[in-house]
């Protein structure tokens, strides 16, 4: 059994390897900016350089983009480049915000700098946005971090608006 777990380690890095050398290989000139994006894996080097650059040399970024780019790091437990990759979408291209997008970064203020700021941003948020996925992003903060009280106060104020 070990055996068989070895080279199946083996396997599957000789086929990471491969797959990431036919990338590279088969497109030279391929520079996208999720490559970039994707490249920078220390949380010190910051994304707005990344997108600002980007942007100067004459390369274009949709929202729906740069939703995929929050998800793609998310899902690499890359928290902090993903939260910063939100905040320049709406500081620095003013972008609309969705409740999903105010959402996702009220769960990443709170996974990068704690849930002090999480619940500083919500309160700056405009009740008009707050429906029914901001306010479930709330909740799970303080399910994450054992808020009972708190999260049992927002658990009424979703059952009373019924959104």
């Amino acid at each position: 059994m070990n055996m068989f777990v070895k080279k199946w380690n083996l396997f599957s890095s000789r086929s990471w390897v491969v797959q990431r050398a036919m990338l590279h290989y088969s497109q030279p000139e391929s520079d996208t900016l999720f490559l970039r994006i994707s490249r920078a894996g220390q949380s010190n080097i910051p994304m707005n350089g990344i997108l600002n650059q980007w942007i100067q040399h004459g390369g274009q970024v949709k929202h729906s983009e740069l939703q995929f780019f929050i998800r793609q790091l998310r899902a690499h437990r890359r928290f902090n480049h993903a939260l910063q990759v939100s905040e320049w979408m709406s500081n620095e291209r003013k972008h609309h915000l969705t409740s999903g997008d105010i959402s996702i970064r009220l769960d990443l203020i709170a996974k990068v700098h704690g849930l002090d700021p999480a619940e500083k941003y919500f309160n700056s948020i405009s009740d008009s946005v707050k429906d029914f996925k901001v306010y479930s992003a709330l909740l799970n903060c303080y399910a994450q971090y054992n808020y009972v009280e708190k999260a049992e106060a927002i658990m009424q104020k979703l059952k009373v608006h019924a959104f």
